[in-house]
């Protein structure tokens, strides 16, 4: 997909977080995706980047979705921004980081027609709905809901 493409249509980073559970990301809330090397089985609690020491939140610390991308010696983490920051009245955090777990991250041009309604509950943690997308379940995350543990812990 030409960048071009990518400006001009809806879309967004599609992000897989833990065994069973991808995500499905608009472009603003992703600040960056970072490889950090030599990472070990599990992701770090924190990371530092860009001079913030940011909290790792891991969604899948139990399952056995591989964290460490053989291909690249190196562990991929998903930097998030917060929906609000240092402005709020609330001291909160501005970005965290989600480890990215199983295949790469991807960038798509959504075709939001071609989306299938689940008629199964949710049962990730922190989504807010679900739907099929090019065979694959994805879902929407509550990224206010991840915020506010942050910012509560």
């Amino acid at each position: 997909m030409k960048d071009s493409e990518v400006a001009s249509s809806p879309g967004g980073v599609v992000l897989p977080v833990s065994e069973k559970d991808t995500w499905l990301l608009p472009f603003n809330t992703v600040a960056e995706i970072v490889a950090v090397p030599n990472a070990g089985a599990n992701p770090p609690d924190s990371y530092e980047w860009r001079g913030m020491n940011l909290i790792v939140i891991d969604l899948d610390r139990k399952s056995h979705a591989p964290w460490n991308q053989k291909q690249l010696n190196a562990g991929l983490l998903a930097i998030i921004v917060c929906l609000r920051g240092d402005d709020d009245a609330v001291e909160s955090t501005t970005h965290y980081a989600i480890p990215v777990r199983g295949q790469p991250a991807q960038i798509k041009s959504i075709d939001f027609d071609s989306f299938t309604p689940c008629d199964e509950s949710v049962e990730s943690e922190y989504a807010l709905s679900s739907f099929m997308m090019d065979g694959a379940l994805c879902h929407i995350p509550d990224l206010m809901s991840i915020q506010d543990a942050i910012d509560g812990a």
